[in-house]
């Protein structure tokens, strides 16, 4: 049976090569040897490209029977010939396998490049000067005839062949995931665009072909060029796969008109005048492709980035913000679709951390998020929001799987493998309903999470939640008493400044880490507790949020920072950029610019000291306030910074319409940048971008040498992190 399939694919290569050079013979040249368009260079490359060598020895066999049957070569001609294509054509798919990657858009203009390199150029331009010395002997040329024009048109017949036709053949109905990485869908189901672009290329082909030579139609065969704004489209909208096929039928078109005279389409009369439209055709097809590869790249590098801000790098699961973004979208949907979400928490991973270090860690994490794919997916969303800490919504009431049930509700701990060694995980979880009941998704998963951690350890059971029981009013009784507290502390003065120092990166490593000369700070907010100790950010912000008072807190900031700037010696020095964090409320607060400028006169403080950080998620949410906000701080003499870049899932295409001075990059992307391949190219390109601009960049969460050393050699402009200093409180000073 193999054999039998082997010889039919054999026969079946060389009878379609046969054809090939049968269908290539009406494109010569009056009283000429040479083919203005060679199919067997196009299908022969294909093929071969596609399937493998083996495509080779039939391709030879049908290239060989015709020369030796049809086309009454000598013998040895056609053997040499045949000869010196197979060998032209293994050339180029030696380069094509070399420099072109496995999945072959993951580096669509390479791969273009490398095409037209070895395929176009290369391999067609051996097969002729390998030729060169037997065409004079074998008669093939006219004494009187100029070689260097046979030589010409010998090369362009056949790259013109490859060109059009090779692509076409390799690409046609090939597996999505061997032209793109599995991760990222790139273009949208455009079938009926598809349609529209063959429908309207044959209105024109077959208007042309019919009414061409009518007194209304005279000379419209110039009509034919308006098939070169529909190679456009198809480039920009309709993906590579389907601008190969649009190539072809174009440009095939296109020099069949003028080759044949169809719709009274001017014949070329001179050499000369085919070189030229060769050159012309082959110049708008390799534009054509460039578009659409460039066109791609822009989209699968918006895709990876989108791909990026909403999955976690290191379980491949959706993240936080995915998490919320569905959440909010759920609690504002249909009444009548009740979807449940579930919270699960790894009870061990702090003491899996500390035995087993990064990498153990790590593997968990993985293996784990496998291992609730494998039991949830069917029905279920999955994310990872934290450390040891996931989330599922569930579609609908009671549509969680026995399997998870099962899963969760078993006493005996979930096994983990690592390097020999054992380790027993006993996740807890709790189920509840998405209503409208809730604030906000923050609300949600506080809920949640304080009732897993209300659980005592290594207590294990898949736990519902009543929303209207004592534990809601509880928490809606928590909250009232942050409204109180957060008041109160605007009254009394109860909030705390520290600064951390952001370095220059421009240095060598040991330099970076011992200079004591900051030359910008963060400055950072903190809540005095009852107990006097200081509360983050991230525990009382959600309040003052929801309760609308971030307008207020970030005046107090901006006031109190001033004044700390203007009496602090080491804050006041003229090179020392103290950066000012701003709340997305504030930016839509119209009166807020103004109330920044009274502070600056109110202080002796220069404007250029100031830059005012606002984070990318803020900015994106109203870009056309951002923009403006923008620029009444730049107007000041502010400097700004977009905190978090990169999270967002267009940061780059709206980055052009945002004018700031540094980009803050997310720390998500430099925690495990020396060991996550993604992270780093997502570090790289902000800096590229960022050079482009002029916009420095700064590093967020820089705790590890390996990771300061490798952002050294990225060329970031500043750090920020552990490694540096910790967060200190601002004294007073007069």
């Amino acid at each position: 049976m193999p054999f039998i399939q082997s010889l039919f694919f054999h026969i079946s290569v060389s009878v379609t090569l046969f054809l090939a050079t049968a269908l290539s013979q009406p494109f010569h040249f009056s009283g000429r040897e040479e083919s203005m368009f060679f199919l067997p260079a196009g299908v022969g490359l294909g093929i071969a490209w596609r399937y493998g060598n083996k495509a080779l020895i039939g391709a030879f066999a049908g290239l060989f029977i015709y020369y030796t049957t049809l086309h009454n070569l000598e013998l040895w001609v056609a053997l040499w010939t045949t000869t010196t294509w197979i060998f032209s054509v293994y050339f180029a798919l030696w380069g094509l396998r070399l420099f072109i990657p496995e999945v072959l858009m993951k580096a669509p203009l390479k791969s273009l490049l490398t095409f037209f390199g070895f395929g176009v150029i290369l391999a067609p331009l051996i097969h002729t000067l390998l030729d060169l010395p037997m065409v004079v002997p074998a008669g093939l040329v006219d004494p009187d005839q100029d070689i260097r024009i046979f030589l010409f048109l010998y090369w362009q017949g056949e790259a013109f062949g490859a060109l059009l036709l090779t692509p076409v053949i390799f690409l046609a109905g090939r597996n999505f995931s061997m032209l793109y990485h599995g991760d990222y869908a790139v273009y949208p189901k455009n079938g009926r665009e598809k349609i529209l672009w063959l429908s309207l290329f044959s209105l024109n082909i077959l208007s042309t072909f019919l009414w061409g030579e009518s007194y209304l139609y005279a000379g419209i065969s110039d009509q034919l060029f308006i098939l070169f704004p529909l190679l456009a489209w198809s480039a920009y909208r309709l993906g590579v796969t389907f601008s190969s096929v649009a190539v072809f039928l174009t440009c095939f078109g296109i020099f069949s008109f003028y080759a044949f005279g169809f719709g009274g389409t001017p014949i070329p009369v001179t050499e000369q005048e085919y070189i030229a439209l060769l050159t012309f055709i082959i110049t708008i097809s390799l534009l054509t492709y460039s578009v659409a590869v460039i066109t791609l790249e822009r989209r699968l590098e918006t895709s990876r980035l989108r791909y990026a801000a909403t999955h976690d790098p290191l379980s491949g699961l959706l993240n936080t913000r995915a998490l919320k973004d569905r959440l909010e979208s759920l609690m504002k949907g249909d009444a009548g679709i009740k979807p449940e979400l579930g919270y699960l928490e790894i009870d061990q991973y702090e003491e899996m951390r500390r035995h087993y270090g990064v990498s153990g860690r790590n593997m968990l994490i993985k293996r784990f998020g496998l291992h609730l794919n494998k039991i949830l997916s069917s029905s279920c969303e999955i994310f990872r929001i934290g450390a040891g800490e996931f989330a599922f919504i569930s579609k609908e009431k009671g549509a969680l799987p026995k399997s998870a049930h099962t899963w969760l509700n078993n006493p005996e701990p979930y096994r983990f493998e690592w390097e020999k060694k054992q380790f027993s995980i006993i996740p807890k979880a709790c189920l509840l309903p998405i209503t409208s009941h809730f604030d906000s998704p923050h609300h949600l998963l506080e809920l949640a999470s304080a009732h897993v951690n209300r659980l005592s350890k290594g207590e294990r059971g898949l736990t519902s939640i009543d929303p209207m029981d004592d534990g809601v009013l509880k928490d809606r009784d928590i909250r009232a008493k942050w409204m109180g507290k957060l008041q109160q502390a605007l009254a009394d003065d109860q909030f705390r400044l520290l600064y951390q120092p952001i370095v220059s990166l421009n240095e060598k490593q040991a330099a970076v880490k011992n200079n004591n000369r900051m030359q910008h700070v963060e400055i950072l907010l903190r809540l005095v507790a009852d107990d006097g100790s200081l509360i983050e950010p991230g525990i009382f912000m959600p309040y003052a949020e929801t309760f609308n008072l971030m307008p207020d807190v970030d005046r107090w900031v901006v006031s109190k920072a001033l004044h700390l700037i203007e009496n602090d010696p080491m804050l006041r020095q003229p090179e020392t950029i103290c950066a000012i964090n701003l709340s997305g409320q504030s930016i839509n607060d119209m009166a807020f610019p103004e109330y920044i400028l009274e502070q600056l006169n109110n202080t002796n403080v220069d404007a250029k000291k100031i830059c005012f950080e606002i984070t990318e998620t803020v900015a994106l949410s109203d870009l056309k306030q951002a923009a403006h906000f923008f620029s009444q701080l730049r107007e000041m003499g502010c400097s700004v910074a977009l905190d978090d870049f990169g999270t967002g899932t267009a940061s780059f295409e709206y980055l052009k319409r945002l004018h700031v001075d540094y980009l803050k990059i997310d720390g998500s992307f430099i925690r495990e940048i020396e060991g996550n391949k993604l992270d780093y190219v997502i570090v790289t390109a902000i800096r590229d971008v960022a050079r482009s601009t002029g916009t420095k960049t700064i590093a967020e969460y820089v705790e590890t040498d390996g990771v300061l050393d490798l952002l050294i050699k990225l060329g970031v402009d500043y750090g920020q992190g552990y490694i540096f200093g910790k967060p200190e409180e601002i004294t007073k000073s007069d």
